[in-house]
């Protein structure tokens, strides 16, 4: 039975299973109870509809069930996870997100696993997770993600934390799509080591990766721009890593497309890159002016 909170909004007062079709007219807290949106559940959220987990599970669809789907009456703020214990997301469709609100936006949270789901956004981002402790040991999953995009002003996926952190991010057979005139990333990581991103597609992006004061693996991944920008930028003593190791597949096999006259592939501002070895194929315009396959500065 379907609690009236989830219907009007308030305070979960124990775990709650979500398996009926909604509207979510205001914002939903959870105090710290696991809530669990079961597949094959349409849920529609009002302009003020939101769910803000505080502690405890967030687990919404299944990897073998039918789709959940969430979507907006209008225009919705999204989901807010803070503090949490688990949150998983499966075959997941998530669309009409409020212009500079992000689908996903997570504080703290632990052990993250994201598959399967479609992200269709306007002028938003899908997944935000930031982190302000240096005491946990998070992990952090996205695995055929689809992220479709028809306007683009911030990142679609955005990671960083406080101070230098040790979070395994994986970021793993994603397709990324934007038009023509997006003006932001497709990934922004911030202070962060240990970030792999492997097997993605990255078409139309303004600067499709861009890193700070982070270290990444990239590993056969296909990015495609015509930005006067650049295809992957690291600042602030990032470390861009695009060979593998020795008994590791880990980074390298990349291929980077940048078609404007005076675009980059890659861009050091105080930062690293390691390509020696790693079988990566860089393009730039046949026609090119001041672009160049890698320019910068190492520290």
């Amino acid at each position: 039975m379907l609690s009236p909170v989830m219907q009007t909004g308030g305070t979960l007062v124990a775990d709650e299973v979500m398996d009926d079709d909604v509207i979510v007219g205001d914002t939903i807290f959870t105090d710290g109870f696991n809530l669990t949106i079961e597949e094959g559940t349409s849920l529609e959220f009002d302009t003020n509809g939101v769910i803000v987990a505080e502690g405890g599970n967030f687990i919404c669809g299944d990897i073998s069930g039918s789709s959940v789907n969430l979507t907006g009456t209008s225009e919705w703020n999204g989901i807010t996870l803070i503090d949490c214990d688990t949150v998983k997301i499966y075959k997941t469709n998530i669309e009409d997100i409020k212009d500079s609100a992000y689908a996903i936006d997570m504080y703290n949270c632990d052990e993250i696993e994201m598959q399967y789901n479609t992200f269709t956004i306007d002028n938003s981002g899908a997944v935000r997770g930031s982190y302000t402790t240096t005491s946990m040991n998070p992990l952090i999953v996205l695995f055929e993600n689809t992220f479709d995009v028809s306007g683009n002003n911030i990142p679609i996926l955005n990671f960083g934390a406080s101070s230098s952190s040790s979070v395994p991010i994986i970021v793993d057979n994603c397709w990324f799509y934007a038009p023509t005139s997006s003006s932001s990333s497709a990934i922004n990581i911030t202070n962060i080591s240990g970030a792999a991103i492997k097997n993605c597609e990255i078409t139309n992006y303004y600067s499709p990766v861009i890193t700070l004061s982070s270290s990444i693996d990239l590993y056969n991944n296909e990015i495609t721009t015509s930005t006067v920008y650049c295809s992957i930028y690291g600042s602030s003593g990032s470390n861009l890593n695009m060979t593998p190791g020795i008994y590791t597949l880990n980074a390298g096999y990349n291929g980077i497309i940048n078609s404007d006259d005076d675009a980059h592939n890659v861009y050091v501002d105080g930062s690293y890159f390691i390509v020696d070895g790693g079988n990566n194929a860089f393009d730039i315009s046949g026609s090119y002016d001041a672009g160049k396959h890698f320019t910068g500065y190492f520290p």
